[in-house]
């Protein structure tokens, strides 16, 4: 389920689209990503999470 918050602290003025949380989980599970273990990946636009 993806849920799209927004708030004040928000660096950008517009809601991210599924096709960019997409190209993240694609990068993910792409061979160049082998090297990461154990991460958490903000794709949030640049909001701060709390």
């Amino acid at each position: 389920m993806l849920t799209i918050r927004s708030n004040s602290t928000q660096t950008y003025t517009t809601h991210g689209q599924p096709e960019e949380i997409a190209d993240m989980a694609v990068f993910l599970a792409g061979p160049k990503s082998q090297f990461i273990t154990g991460q958490c990946f903000g794709v949030n636009g640049g909001s701060v999470m709390h």
